[in-house]
């Protein structure tokens, strides 16, 4: 399977690009999948790891690396739901500190990996 398969195997191209058009900071990475046990989310970064998490519910927050991750998924997939649920969330952020990519590979589907989504 190439990359761009298993990138767009749940979701396809089209869905992916309008989330990624439709959130401004959050974005869609793909599950690394195998022996990670992890799943597809809707991921955002912020430079102030000290910022109460409890108020950008109902993201689940992890502090990695002097930063604060938010992250999103419904179990192990990014459905519709989802990304209204990380709009919403995007109204309460303080723009000025995300951090863009969040995660900085191929995985994480933002202007950087994928320019041609925003072109």
């Amino acid at each position: 399977m190439t990359w761009e398969e298993y990138l767009y195997r749940e979701h396809s191209r089209e869905t992916i690009a309008r989330w990624a058009r439709e959130l401004r900071y959050f974005r869609f990475c793909r599950a690394y999948g195998g022996h990670q046990n992890d799943g597809d989310r809707l991921l955002v970064a912020l430079s102030d790891p000290d910022l109460d998490p409890d108020m950008f519910q109902p993201a689940a927050p992890t502090i990695r690396n002097d930063r604060l991750e938010l992250w999103l998924s419904d179990t192990y997939y990014v459905t519709e739901s989802v990304v209204d649920a990380a709009k919403e969330i995007e109204r309460r952020l303080p723009g000025g500190i995300v951090i863009d990519p969040p995660l900085d590979d191929e995985h994480c589907v933002c202007p950087k990996y994928y320019p041609g989504i925003w072109g």
